[in-house]
């Protein structure tokens, strides 16, 4: 549970976790889910700054319509499970399509997630859900579950979810997680749209922020800076202040899809 500072206690039998033991089934366990998780948070870290940098293109950055750009728009698409990547990567570089379900799908594929760890998709709400689905269930095994904003200050690998402007009237969605509620209080399809955290810095005004990496975002690949409170969590309505101002939104966030760093991290 969060001990105040935003940290997590990591709790297993027998209290909080120690060393592992040869004769300890639980603790190789822990041990084993520990390393594992490690292991992706570094990899999805160098996924994102490989795509980043891609996309900033030593300082012109690509947007969606560029030539150069379409066979890696049709890897996000096959990332993400689909039949006809390259179909719908021509949609994708025509802005006739949302990609950046798809670029989250093409970072966890590149740092080394497996297909039954999660729900590689062109919608964002589908991978969302199933990490509802895997906290909902306890399940232990699996290292992507759902969290509230203030139940973990963020970590690199972990995903921000907002809600997003939908249809022609631009109007924010209104999804609010509650995780004591039935469901999380999700609906069934919703619009949304989630950026990976890299890593944390500060804004124009020193203060510190969240450094988080997102497709689709004025038709490329870019970084925002997320402000974030004194426990470095963040706030529901953070993205209004983002940096830079191209990339802010007056949509809110409403969950953190949390790499999890122990078999039996736990909120609430």
């Amino acid at each position: 549970a969060p001990d105040g500072s935003g940290t997590i206690q990591v709790v297993s039998k027998g209290g909080l976790s120690s060393s592992p033991n040869d004769d300890d089934p639980v603790a190789q366990f822990e041990d084993a889910f520990q390393q594992r998780s490690a292991a992706l948070r570094t990899g999805l870290m160098h996924a994102a700054m490989i795509e980043r940098l891609f996309w900033e293109n030593s300082g012109n950055q690509l947007t969606e319509d560029d030539s150069q750009v379409l066979l890696r728009l049709e890897a996000y698409a096959r990332a993400a499970g689909v039949s006809n990547p390259g179909d719908l990567a021509a949609l994708f570089a025509s802005n006739d399509r949302a990609w950046s379900a798809a670029f989250i799908s093409y970072l966890m594929q590149q740092a080394g997630v497996k297909a039954d760890e999660f729900n590689f998709n062109v919608g964002h709400d589908e991978y969302i859900k199933a990490a509802w689905v895997n906290r909902e269930n306890a399940d232990r095994l699996a290292p992507f579950w759902l969290v509230g904003l203030d139940e973990v200050a963020p970590e690199p690998g972990d995903l921000l979810c907002m809600n997003r402007p939908l249809g022609q009237s631009g109007q924010c969605g209104n999804v609010h997680f509650d995780p004591l509620a039935p469901g999380g209080n999700l609906p069934g399809d919703f619009g949304s749209h989630c950026d990976m955290v890299t890593g944390i810095s500060v804004n124009s005004a020193g203060d510190p922020v969240l450094v988080t990496v997102g497709g689709n975002l004025s038709h490329s690949v870019r970084k925002r800076l997320v402000p974030v409170n004194d426990e470095f969590k963040v706030l529901a309505n953070a993205a209004a202040d983002i940096e830079p101002a191209n990339v802010r939104s007056d949509c809110t966030y409403f969950a953190i899809l949390r790499l999890r760093n122990s078999a039996f991290e736990t909120y609430l």
